[in-house]
Parts: structure tokens; C-alpha cells; sequence
């Protein structure tokens, strides 16, 4: 069945959510910048507002592919400067861009791997979850 009030854009909706080039937030404050390369590719910038102390502000650059077609699936990935334990983590984010409420929102999951001393150690090397970008600035959910 259908979700009440989420629906895809249609090609010729004229809706910008059509492009997802430009500057999102998502709910914990982070905001990005998604450019829209001719070759296909993402550009842009990330700045997390979450994370450990001296990643919180931190400005990253990312880089993915763009939807295959209006509404379709595209993702991204931003690989942090090491931590202060000299560690690296990087990002994954899988999306679709939808519309709820006559609102453009990008819908997520990412996956977030640290780096492990041991092959062992993987099994607590990766963190799952999930965001949702619009293009204002939201109101962190208490």
C-alpha cells in the first residue's frame, strides 16, 4: 500500500525535487551542498553538526552519483579527516528524493565504518541509520 502523504515526483511535476542540486539540512542541524555534475557525478560539501569533539563543524568534501531518472535512487560518501586517536571513519548514504507535505525531502540510510585495529574487530566497526534532508532548516526533535 501507499504511505499517507509521501509521494514520488512525477517527470513533468515541475517541481524542483526533480533537481536535487542545492543546500539541505537534515534533522540533527548538518547541512549540505549536492552539485550536479554533467558526467553524472555528485559534488559538494558536508558539515556535520554531531560527532565526536573537533568533527563537530567539520567541512567535508563528498562525492556520489546522481538518480538515473526523476525520483530515483543516488547516494553519497564523505571520508573524515582522522579523529584525535589518529583513527578514520567514512559515511555512506543511500537515498531518494520524495515529496511530503509539498515539501522536497531526501530520504536516507547511511552507514557509518570506523576504522578497527584487527580484522576481528569489524564486528563493531559500523554504524546504521537514517536521515531526512529538506531544503530548510528543521527543528531538532526532542
Amino acid at each position: 500500500g501507499s504511505k499517507k502523504g509521501l509521494k514520488t515526483m512525477s517527470n513533468d511535476s515541475g517541481s524542483p525535487s526533480s533537481d536535487i542540486s542545492g543546500v539541505w539540512w537534515n534533522e540533527l542541524g548538518s547541512k549540505m551542498e549536492l552539485l550536479k555534475k554533467e558526467d553524472g557525478t555528485l559534488a559538494g560539501e558536508y558539515c556535520t553538526a554531531v560527532g565526536e569533539e573537533g568533527h563537530v563543524g567539520e567541512i567535508a568534501p563528498l562525492f556520489g552519483t546522481q538518480p538515473k531518472k526523476p525520483n530515483g535512487t543516488f547516494g553519497w560518501i564523505v571520508n573524515w579527516k582522522p579523529g584525535k586517536d589518529g583513527e578514520t571513519t567514512s559515511t555512506a548514504w543511500t537515498a531518494q528524493c520524495v515529496e511530503v507535505n509539498d515539501q522536497d525531502v531526501i530520504q536516507t540510510t547511511w552507514l557509518l565504518r570506523s576504522e578497527v585495529e584487527e580484522a576481528g574487530d569489524r564486528w563493531e566497526s559500523t554504524r546504521v541509520g537514517q536521515d531526512t534532508f529538506t531544503r530548510t532548516p528543521q527543528e531538532e526533535a526532542h
